[in-house]
């Protein structure tokens, strides 16, 4: 939380190989996910590990989504698999109840644990 009131960032430890880093939330809500800005990739992302996506998990959307490929999100919710979205970590149990606290165009930090 001093991270927060230092730099308004939000820090989210995660358990990830595929991400790291500081993300802008997208201004527009989405009741189930949270969206992060400048995560869609032209490059393939093939279909993997597409399973439910359980409160925490950080998803990615592969080519079965086109436009969107590579957009990445974080499961506010609990939602069912998906073949066009990959899971590609989760964000710790002990960190979920800050996900309640994100708002649209907030800063999060993914610090891998």
């Amino acid at each position: 939380m001093v991270q927060y009131q230092e730099s308004r960032i939000i820090p989210l430890r995660i358990r990830s190989p595929h991400i790291e880093g500081t993300y802008s939330v997208r201004p527009d809500v989405s009741r189930d996910v949270l969206r992060l800005v400048d995560t869609r990739s032209v490059k393939p992302v093939p279909p993997f590990h597409t399973v439910e996506r359980r409160m925490g998990a950080i998803t990615m959307d592969n080519d079965g989504y086109g436009r969107y490929r590579g957009e990445v999100q974080i499961a506010k919710t609990n939602l069912p698999a998906n073949a066009n979205v990959n899971v590609i970590g989760y964000v710790i149990e002990e960190d979920h109840e800050l996900l309640s606290l994100v708002r649209p165009g907030q800063k999060l930090a993914l610090l891998p644990v």
